[in-house]
This record gives structure tokens, C-alpha cells and sequence, in this order.
């Protein structure tokens, strides 16, 4: 069995310096590693897993990590094409690299074509996950293949560039590691295609342009090691329509800095976007943006992430706000919940707020396993302060979990976990006329009759039911009329809220206080 290190400081393993503590972590060194990790019934069986490298695209924002952490070490770099007569050289790079020791030495041995690359925080084995790129070029134009192994098959294969799927910032390590219930890939080692330089007057050249470029970055981004913790690039420039570009050029009244892509789409800059919202050098609490830089989001000294996703959630609903964008993290965000949310839209119409805010009405609910489903969307859409005590993380189900995620992706509210097991919700100020809920059983149920108590009518395209039948649940549906928030459920596509809606205080038996 591999030597497993428990409640481990992952302070000096991010680039945020965020002082989570993680339950579990092993140092992987070798592929024999790995192969002893997923066949260990006991490491296999814990829920949440991630893989570590650099720590440089990641934000931890709870204070405990109550998972495994798999920390990637495996280092060396081979030469498998070395002969005089080849332009092309192949290297065969450990994932545990650091991605600047394999810049400097393809520098030493004269090797060319990851110079636009330099100054790119990171390991080799995170790399091809983010399709890493810089002044127009990508990972994946060097790029030749890589060693992974599939956890669900416990074996190691050979990925080609086509089966990566590289796109812009991503791939399918990305995609199948963060948007399905169970990491599937880890790379182990990347083979590189570069070429060699055949004159010193190409190596000047290739050495001029990492000099300059590490000027640039220097001059915009802050040094995590040596100036203020950060992460680069906090969220993706987004990839609009030229509809959608032509219609916020006609709002703004201005030029707006973009790219034109092969597809008729367009890129535009995220930091720009930022900007014109009046958040580029501002703080949030101890978290804030780079002066010079408005999507990079910067740790002034904190030992938790709570503060950057804060900061970050409300730069975001400013941009949506303004531009109609919906800015995407480029980091990961990490949290003590399972981030995995498919999505669907409701449409919400702000017809009224609600009346007689003096009244007091107090209900008690059955404490049966799902009644978290009910009491989350209770204190977000009535806006109080909610706090789930001892036995909350004993009794969350799956569905918590996802709707959890719906409320902090979304900037519905802020989520604070202590000692491990207390949940405070804290709801925010911003009333969105677009809401995106999780497609999950029971959620268009919940978020109709909750949503409806602050917001008035609300249509969406179906109401309640679960995964196994179309039949809303009558729990469900006799709490919501409980709670004064309609007149009558059915499964019709509107409905409508009664005139006197009252102010609610929710009592869960002994473990919940408000």
C-alpha cells in the first residue's frame, strides 16, 4: 500500500498560498503508484478525489479538503529521436515536471517550439488538461501524445492529439474530470514534437522571444512565490457569436478588443470585460485584482478562498449584468461538495415583492433525508441567514449537493464550512430576471415555489416529479403550500403566488437553527 499522509497542509502545494488541510494525500512517483491506489478497496471507495500538480490553476475555498488528494511526481525527461540527420526532436516528459524546467531545458539543448509558452506556472501533467496557451499558440501545436491512466478500466493508454480533443483552454481530461460524478484520467507522461535549431541565428531569435515574453509577464502578472498569491488568468475570454458581438459593439458605443476565429466566432477579453465594470485594482476583503491586470484575482494574506470565489461570483454577475456574458472560471474551483451541474433554464418574472413583511410564520418540517432540498431554497429566496448544525453532512444526499452547487455557482449565496460539518448560508442582494437551475429530481418544484415566494410568477417548462416517475412529490407539494406560496399546485406550466405571501422562519427539529 502506498504511504498515505493524513490532514496535510496544501499551503505550499497552491499558487493561492490557501492553507486548506487535506484528509488524505499520496505522493505519486511512479506508474506502479497509481496502479496500487485504485486497486486499495479503502482509497478507491473515497468519494472525492483530485489530482494535484503545480497547484497553479486551482482555488481551494473551504478549509478542509475531506477527500484524497493524488499529488503527481513523477519526474524525467527523455529523448526518444536524437539523431544529427532529423530536424525533429521527440521528448518523453514526466508529469511531475515542472513546465519552467522543461522551458529551460529545451533553452539549453537548442530545441524549438515552446518559447510563446515560457512563464506558464504549472507541471507538464496539467498542460494538455488546460490546452495551455499564449500569444496565439497552443499546447497542442507541439503536442504529439500522452500516457494516462483510465481509472474506470484500471490500465494505462496512449492518447494521440486526436483524442484529446484539444479546444480553446480545454480538453477531454478537462471535460471528463470536472463534469462527470467520477474522475476518469490521469496523465502521467507527455511526449512533445519540437525542432531543433539550425542556425545560431534561429536560436537568438527563439531565445529573444522567451526574453520578451518573460518581460510581458512580468510587467502583468504578479510572481505567486515571490509577490502576492494568484492563479494567471482567473476566468476564460469568452467565445460570443458575432450577433452577440455586434449588439454589445451597439451598446458600448466603442471598439471592443477581439479576436476573429476560423469558426465566424469571436474571443473576446475577459480582463477587458472586467474592467469596464470598475473592478480592475479593487478589493473584496482580503481578496482583489491585479492593478495592472483585471482578471487576474489576487490573495492578500488569507488563509481560506472564501473571499477570492466571493470576489470573483460578484465579478461575474457584474459582467452578465452589463454584457449578457456568463464568465467561466479558468481555474478550478474547489469545494467540500462534488462541483458537478447539468443545467436547464427558468425564466423568472418580477412581478412584485412580497407583502406584509411584519408577519412571522414558523413551520416545522419532518426530518426525513432530503428535507435540506426545501430549507436551502427556503433561506436563499428569502433572504435570511441560515446555519445547518451537527448532522447536516450525515444526511446530505446527492441532490443537496447539486443544488448547493446551483446556489454558489450562481451567486445566490455565499456558503461558509466550519470545523467540517456547520454550513452558514448567506444570501446575496442580486435579483437575476435569468436564473439557471440543476436538472436534478425534485428541483423545478423547489425552485418554482421558492423563487415564486420572493419574485412573484414563475414559469418554467415542467414542474416537479423525480427520476423515476412524473408525479410531483406530495411532500413537496404540501410544503409549499404550507409555506402560503401558492394557491393551488398542478402540473401546468405557470403558477401563480397568493397575495399575502408571509415572512418565514424555518425550525428543523433540533439540528437546524435560523
Amino acid at each position: 500500500m502506498c504511504h498515505v499522509e493524513k490532514n496535510v497542509s496544501l499551503r505550499k502545494l497552491n499558487t493561492y498560498g490557501i492553507n486548506a488541510v487535506a484528509r488524505y494525500l499520496i505522493r505519486v512517483n511512479n506508474e506502479e503508484d497509481l496502479i496500487k491506489i485504485f486497486n486499495d478497496p479503502y482509497l478507491t471507495n473515497i468519494d472525492q478525489k483530485l489530482i494535484l500538480g503545480g497547484g497553479s490553476n486551482l482555488l481551494f475555498v473551504d478549509e478542509y479538503f475531506n477527500g484524497l488528494i493524488i499529488y503527481m511526481c513523477i519526474k524525467g525527461i527523455t529523448n526518444l529521436m536524437n539523431n544529427e540527420e532529423n530536424k525533429k526532436v521527440i521528448l518523453r516528459v514526466g508529469a511531475g515536471e515542472k513546465w519552467m524546467d522543461l522551458i529551460t531545458y529545451t533553452i539549453q539543448h537548442k530545441y524549438n517550439g515552446l518559447e510563446y509558452l515560457v512563464g506558464i506556472p504549472g507541471t507538464v501533467g496539467g498542460a494538455p488538461i488546460q490546452n495551455i496557451s499564449a500569444y496565439g499558440v497552443e499546447l497542442s501545436n507541439v503536442f504529439l501524445e500522452c500516457q494516462v491512466f483510465d481509472i474506470q478500466n484500471k490500465r494505462f493508454v496512449i492518447f494521440d492529439k486526436h483524442a484529446c480533443d484539444f479546444a480553446y483552454r480545454t480538453s477531454i481530461f478537462k471535460r471528463k474530470n470536472n463534469n462527470n460524478d467520477r474522475m476518469r484520467y490521469i496523465i502521467t507522461y507527455v511526449t512533445f514534437e519540437l525542432s531543433k535549431s539550425l542556425s545560431e541565428s534561429v536560436d537568438l531569435q527563439s531565445k529573444n522571444i522567451i526574453k520578451d515574453i518573460i518581460q510581458r509577464r512580468s510587467f502583468k502578472l504578479p510572481d505567486p512565490w515571490l509577490h502576492v498569491g494568484n492563479a494567471g488568468s482567473f476566468f476564460v475570454n469568452p467565445i460570443i457569436t458575432n450577433d452577440q458581438y455586434q449588439k454589445i459593439k451597439q451598446q458600448e458605443q466603442n471598439d471592443i478588443p477581439h479576436y476573429l476565429l476560423s469558426n465566424n466566432k469571436i474571443k473576446l477579453i475577459a480582463g477587458w470585460l472586467i474592467e469596464q465594470c470598475n473592478w480592475k485594482g479593487k478589493s473584496l476583503r482580503t481578496a482583489g485584482t491585479w492593478p495592472s491586470h483585471a482578471n487576474i484575482l489576487i490573495n492578500n494574506g488569507s488563509n481560506h478562498g472564501y473571499d477570492l470565489w466571493a470576489l470573483a461570483k460578484e465579478i461575474r454577475t457584474s459582467v452578465e449584468k452589463r454584457f449578457d456574458i456568463r464568465l467561466e472560471p479558468e481555474v478550478n474551483i474547489i469545494r467540500i461538495f462534488r462541483p458537478n451541474i447539468t443545467s436547464s433554464k427558468l425564466i423568472i418574472r418580477k412581478t412584485h415583492l412580497w407583502q406584509n413583511e411584519n408577519k412571522t410564520k414558523t413551520i416545522h418540517i419532518p426530518s426525513d433525508k432530503n428535507v435540506c432540498v426545501h430549507l436551502l431554497f427556503a433561506a436563499i429566496s428569502l433572504k435570511q441567514k441560515v446555519s445547518f448544525k451537527d448532522g447536516f453532512f450525515d444526511n446530505i444526499c446527492h441532490d443537496v449537493t447539486r443544488i448547493l452547487q446551483w446556489i454558489d455557482e450562481y451567486n445566490i449565496a455565499d456558503l461558509y464550512f466550519h470545523n467540517h460539518q456547520l454550513l452558514k448560508i448567506i444570501p446575496n442582494d442580486h435579483k437575476l430576471t435569468d436564473l439557471t437551475s440543476a436538472s436534478f429530481s425534485r428541483a423545478s418544484i423547489d425552485i418554482a415555489g421558492h423563487t415564486l415566494l420572493k419574485y412573484g410568477i414563475v414559469s418554467c417548462v415542467k414542474l416537479g416529479g423525480c427520476q423515476f416517475t412524473d408525479r410531483p412529490i406530495d411532500l413537496h407539494l404540501n410544503l409549499l403550500v404550507a409555506l402560503g406560496s401558492a394557491q393551488q399546485l398542478s402540473k401546468a406550466c405557470i403558477v401563480k403566488p397568493t397575495l399575502d405571501i408571509p415572512f418565514l422562519e424555518i425550525k428543523y427539529l433540533e439540528a437546524f437553527s435560523s
